[in-house]
């Protein structure tokens, strides 16, 4: 019976251990930032001939207002990331739906990827609609071993359609 309410007593011990979480500021969070290079895409429609020229582009596509704020204890931190999908084109004749993959990635000091999530929004533009903003919300959870800081892991984020990817997308929809 001793034993039983020993075990007992450490598992309410080690669940207390964190603490209660508290709000995270810029030199306590993990730094947040969308992937070089990733975070605007131009897709310039089906035919490749066509000049990639912002004049002739079909769809732009742009990551926006990323913020992670985080609450943490001892023992995790909990970040709350967020970002804005802003999509424009040209033809608004017809309704679309965009398929827009992305992915949040966790990251220790060394750059190497600790975690790794992906996801895909699907903003609708109605007809006669030229643009679209989609808010996005990831929440993440990094347990903190003895001695780690919350600020020493960074979170990526990068859109997985870049201007080739884009253009051979809609080359495939349009023939």
């Amino acid at each position: 019976m001793a034993a039983v309410a020993l075990v007992i007593g450490l598992v309410a011990l080690g669940g207390c251990a964190g603490g209660r979480m508290e709000a995270g500021n810029s030199l306590t969070c993990p730094r947040a930032l969308f992937l070089a290079g990733t975070d605007r895409a131009t897709g310039f429609g089906p035919n490749p001939a066509t000049a990639q020229v912002p004049e002739n582009a079909v769809l732009e596509l742009q990551l926006v207002d990323l913020k992670a704020p985080c609450s943490l204890n001892r023992v995790q931190a909990v970040s709350n990331i967020s970002f804005s999908i802003l999509i424009e084109r040209r033809n608004t004749a017809i309704a679309e739906v965009y398929a827009v993959p992305y992915f949040v990635a966790i990251t220790d000091a060394s750059g190497t990827i600790l975690a790794k999530h992906e996801f895909v929004s699907r903003p609708r533009l109605a007809v006669g609609v030229p643009a679209v903003t989609v808010n996005e919300r990831v929440d993440e959870t990094f347990p903190l071993t003895q001695g780690q800081r919350a600020v020493a892991f960074e979170i990526l984020v990068r859109s997985e359609e870049h201007t080739s990817e884009l253009q051979a997308r809609l080359h495939l929809v349009c023939r």
